[in-house]
């Protein structure tokens, strides 16, 4: 409890350095959420502008909805990330490692949108982020008609 969290920046050779950066994103939302706002309110005019920038993308559902995709897609490709880095791999155990791993994102596609919406809801609504309707038309409001 006494331990400090740091968010962790990607690298940008090692995939799991995303996975942990997404996953430090979701674990320390709301204090990056009163960082934001403490900049919006107390910064130079252009951290404000960028802070507040940044506050309406992260407190989006779409922001949320690829927050948590992610960090299920790079979850299982992680896995396959940190086995295939071991040396004593050999080519056949890679390849049933490259299947099961192919194996489980189809079973996430298949069955897991459930889970993810409501673990997805959840998330939204303890953070007061408005949840969109899936079955509504979808228009991209930075974008002119």
């Amino acid at each position: 409890m006494n331990q400090e969290t740091n968010l962790k920046r990607p690298s940008d050779t090692r995939w799991g350095s995303y996975y942990g950066t997404i996953l430090s994103l979701i674990l320390m939302f709301s204090a990056i959420v009163d960082v934001l706002e403490i900049i919006e309110e107390d910064g130079l005019s252009d951290q404000k502008v960028e802070a507040r920038s940044i506050m309406r993308s992260i407190l989006s559902f779409e922001f949320v909805f690829a927050l948590h995709l992610m960090k299920n897609i790079l979850g299982i490709t992680n896995e396959l990330s940190i086995a295939l880095q071991k040396k004593n791999q050999d080519i056949v155990n890679a390849m049933d490692l490259v299947k099961v791993s192919k194996q489980r994102l189809q079973v996430m596609r298949d069955n897991e949108r459930i889970p993810l919406l409501t673990k997805m809801s959840s998330f939204c609504t303890t953070y007061d982020i408005p949840i969109l309707n899936i079955d509504e038309i979808f228009i991209i409001s930075e974008r002119s008609q």
